[in-house]
């Protein structure tokens, strides 16, 4: 469980540095990307909580299906909100470990 959740942190801030520019080949020029920082949970934030978050984060994780060790998704139904608050969407799935998968 905590393996796949900091697996899932280590690919959201991979995606994440992806946009940062490499300082030393540009040491000279302004940079020209932009850095977006997001976040991901798989206990949705609340509606509440998202217009602070909007604060610090561009996007977020955003779970198809069940996050790992979840019996339910708290993030069904919530596109539209996490939408109109102005993130973007990284998106997750929780695929099948291989001894779950039937042999052909």
């Amino acid at each position: 469980m905590v393996l796949k959740q900091t697996a899932c942190l280590l690919m959201a801030a991979a995606f994440a540095t992806a946009f940062i520019p490499d300082a030393c080949s540009q040491s000279h020029a302004a940079p020209t990307a932009n850095a977006y920082l997001g976040f991901d949970r798989n206990n949705y934030p609340g509606d509440q909580n998202l217009k602070t978050l909007r604060q610090t984060f561009s996007y977020t994780g955003f779970w198809l299906n069940q996050p790992p060790s979840a019996k339910a998704n708290p993030w069904t139904g919530k596109r539209r909100k996490l939408q109109s608050a102005g993130f973007g969407f990284l998106v997750l799935f929780n695929g099948r470990l291989f001894n779950e998968l039937k042999s052909v």
